[in-house]
């Protein structure tokens, strides 16, 4: 199901989260990337993309996760970071959760699997990344575009802001 009619955005959001192949491939690509040493923070479409992809991950023993959604307390943020700087733990998964008010400074991959159009959410969940850290490798993130109309329209904006904030876009991984 793919539309390019803006009034279908809620459907076409639903139908990305139920999406196996893409929840797979959302997986396999966060598992790598903490193979290579990453720190990786994972913003799915939907609570049941994050329960899907979070259910793959958790086959790769190198890489420990948590599932972040809902509403939670400072002192479970505070674990959270912690638990992050210690090593405990190499991928948060969420959908909107950590787009404010979190501080995660030893992360440095953002994988963006939620084709988002809004600039202050793109702004926020890309500074959860970028936070300047003794010894941290260059933050990277990762922006996956979809195939409809829509959705690399939105791409076409979060690169535009990507910019606009500094940031250095090296290449397009795949077109296709």
């Amino acid at each position: 199901f793919y539309s390019n009619d803006p009034d279908n955005w809620g459907k076409i959001q639903s139908k990305l989260g139920k999406d196996e192949r893409r929840n797979h491939m959302v997986a396999l690509f966060a598992a790598q990337q903490v193979k290579d040493g990453k720190q990786v923070l994972v913003v799915c479409v939907t609570i049941e993309s994050v329960e899907a992809v979070a259910k793959i991950i958790n086959k790769y023993p190198e890489c420990k996760l948590r599932v972040y959604i809902g509403s939670t307390k400072l002192k479970e943020d505070q674990a959270l970071r912690d638990d992050l700087a210690s090593g405990k733990i190499n991928v948060v998964i969420t959908v909107r959760k950590a787009d404010k008010g979190l501080d995660l400074p030893s992360l440095d991959c953002l994988i963006l699997a939620r084709p988002a159009n809004n600039e202050a959410f793109v702004t926020q969940i890309a500074g959860r990344i970028v936070r300047p850290v003794e010894g941290k490798p260059t933050p990277i993130i990762y922006d996956l575009v979809d195939s409809s109309e829509l959705a690399v329209r939105f791409a076409t904006n979060r690169r535009r802001w990507y910019k606009k904030l500094g940031y250095v876009i090296q290449k397009d991984i795949d077109k296709n």
